[in-house]
């Protein structure tokens, strides 16, 4: 059988991809394993795993020993405020040998790569090649993008959120309240996407002048699945909500609050802080109002009504709490890392990337940062 050659921009898109993916990998396993050679860990720290091998113990830190836990053990009430697919993931593939430190970052590794080229898909066919490039190269260089090669659940749900959005914008309706329904199963955010997919679906019906259809009731899938996970915490701790519980134990000690007012209260309790704790709040203060500027912008350039639902609901849901974790000061916590999955920020960053001034200091001081912050994570300094 003969087959058709590759088209030329097929061939681009491959290329583009490939060179992202492959700077991104460069900068962080580089710097990852150089940090972990030739710097101090942070006073106290157990750099755990050890598992003989240099470039697997780099991306298990902080909360992959959570994920990595569940995977081996099981959920305890300590450890329910983690989503399941992730863990049950790791575990199927150490079923299959894999050390699970080294399935968490191989999970993290293949999951980015599609979520990539999905992302640049989708942007390519509604803004063109360039606007597609500069989305995922900002993306991935983003300073907290560490983590989508450390055991963590960001590069799986990023994936599932795109291909999700993706679907919806083919019709087709099943599958994208099955991926949504997969990225509820792997962080709390993805329970939200059933909004921005509610309004797709009514988007497309009124544009065709169709009537609802018995299709939405795919999005079903998304609270069901959901359901499903509380069941089981039901059947295993005696308690549906055990995520919600889990978050405001000592480990975290999450309580909400007005997002506005979260920000500004972050900001004070920095002002009071000493280093390095006024590094991790300013970032968290930064990445907050960045984000919401973004979302700003995008309003302005008319970004796509589901983009920007699932970015506003995104954010809000990170900025929503104040956590207080034992031996920790208050304040916002994690924004940095929630944030890089928000992707219609970065469609958005991209469009107006055209501007010099703003592609050439982005590049300059985006990668610096995620060398940075890489740094840091490998030594078990919290970043974010």
């Amino acid at each position: 059988m003969k087959v058709s050659p590759m088209s030329a921009d097929r061939r681009q898109a491959l290329k583009d991809i490939f060179l992202v993916y492959s700077l991104f990998t460069l900068i962080v396993t580089i710097v990852g394993a150089a940090s972990l050679v030739l710097l101090p860990a942070r006073p106290g720290a157990e750099l755990e795993p050890n598992t003989g091998n240099l470039l697997v113990n780099l991306w298990s830190r902080w909360d992959a020993l959570w994920y990595i836990g569940i995977a081996t053990q099981g959920y305890t009430p300590q450890n329910a405020a983690f989503f399941p697919l992730y863990p049950a993931l790791i575990s199927l593939l150490a079923a299959l040998g894999f050390a699970p430190e080294l399935a968490g970052a191989l999970i993290a590794r293949v999951t980015f790569l599609v979520a990539l080229a999905a992302l640049y898909d989708v942007v390519r066919s509604e803004y063109g090649r360039d606007v597609a490039y500069r989305t995922i190269l900002y993306l991935a260089l983003f300073p907290t993008a560490m983590f989508f090669a450390a055991a963590y659940t960001e590069a799986l749900f990023l994936m599932l959120t795109v291909l999700s959005l993706r679907s919806a914008f083919k019709q087709q309706w099943f599958r994208a309240a099955l991926f949504a329904g997969l990225a509820a199963l792997t962080r709390s955010p993805g329970i939200l996407l059933i909004v921005p997919l509610a309004y797709e679906y009514l988007r497309q019906r009124r544009a065709a002048r169709a009537p609802i259809s018995f299709g939405i009731t795919n999005l079903l899938i998304i609270p069901a699945a959901l359901g499903l996970f509380a069941l089981y915490l039901q059947w295993k701790l005696g308690d549906p909500l055990a995520f919600v519980s889990a978050q405001s134990n000592l480990e975290w000690g999450r309580q909400f609050a007005v997002p506005i007012y979260s920000i500004l209260l972050n900001i004070q309790l920095t002002a009071n802080l000493s280093w390095p704790e006024t590094f991790y709040h300013t970032s968290e203060t930064l990445a907050s109002v960045g984000f919401l500027i973004l979302i700003g912008l995008g309003i302005i350039r008319r970004l796509r009504g589901s983009y920007l639902i699932f970015a506003t609901l995104s954010l809000l849901l990170a900025i929503a709490s104040i956590g207080h974790p034992a031996g920790a000061s208050p304040g916002l916590y994690s924004v940095p890392r929630f944030a890089v999955t928000i992707f219609p920020a970065f469609i958005c960053l991209a469009l107006y990337g055209n501007r010099a001034v703003l592609h050439t200091s982005y590049l300059a001081l985006s990668p610096a940062l995620l060398g940075l912050y890489t740094a840091l994570f490998v030594n078990s300094y919290w970043v974010a």
